[in-house]
């Protein structure tokens, strides 16, 4: 029987993988990810890793592993370390840039449009698709739409839904108006709590309450029953 599988280009994930240098990435990245911040999400991909894989899915793999790197954000490049009497290398392999945090560095427009030329010449089209239809917390449609692409993303959870339309949607159609009307909210929110709360947190005359701290008492109450049975 003829292969009936439609053919397609061979792409830069298929052959190579800068697995060690995005490790390094996350490193950073843990704990920093201004994006968690939004809502927290306990499987959340990591940034780089999540903007490596979609332009890894998508770029040739005749793209070199230095253009990669360039493309994916990196900016500095140092040498490995000298060898050690042992014949170990001391600083690891190839080249690495030690300054650059790609989870909160957006991709420049010379960078941008790189990668838009790549996809025409991969795909016929400057912006390809991406989808994703378990997006979950959003990390590979956020680092797709840093990129300009076309974006579908969808999950099952309602939450995971209106989390990326925060993130992604709402933020590219309504642009700046959008951010005045947040500021104006997270206002109003700050100041219904500080007067709520007023009575059960009294600060003496110069004083300002600055934080509030919220904890869950169930594992407590479950554990004052039990030692009472």
């Amino acid at each position: 029987m003829p292969d009936s599988q439609p053919t397609r280009p061979a792409v830069f994930i298929e052959k190579i993988f800068p697995v060690t240098l995005l490790n390094k990435q996350v490193y950073y990245e843990h704990g920093g990810n201004p994006f968690k911040g939004l809502h927290r999400w306990y499987s959340r991909k990591p940034l780089s890793f999540s903007r490596a894989s979609v332009l890894g899915s998508l770029l040739p793999d005749t793209v070199t592993m230095e253009e990669f790197e360039y493309l994916l954000g990196l900016q500095r490049r140092i040498p490995p370390a000298p060898l050690s009497k042992g014949g170990a290398e001391g600083g690891g392999i190839g080249w690495q840039d030690t300054t650059t945090k790609l989870y909160k560095t957006p991709p420049s427009p010379e960078r941008i449009k790189q990668v838009h030329d790549l996809c025409e010449q991969t795909w016929g089209t400057r912006t390809p698709t991406v989808l994703d239809a378990f997006a979950g917390g959003g990390s590979i449609p956020f680092e797709a739409v840093r990129y300009g692409l076309n974006v579908l993303a969808s999950d099952l959870n309602p939450v995971a839904v209106v989390t990326m339309k925060a993130a992604m949607e709402y933020p590219l159609k309504f642009g700046p108006d959008l951010q005045h009307e947040i500021d104006k909210w997270v206002k109003w929110v700050g100041d219904e709590a500080e007067k709520r709360l007023a009575e059960f947190f009294p600060s003496q005359e110069g004083e300002t309450v600055q934080n509030y701290f919220f904890g869950r008492i169930r594992w407590c109450a479950r554990v004052v029953s039990q030692w009472c049975r």
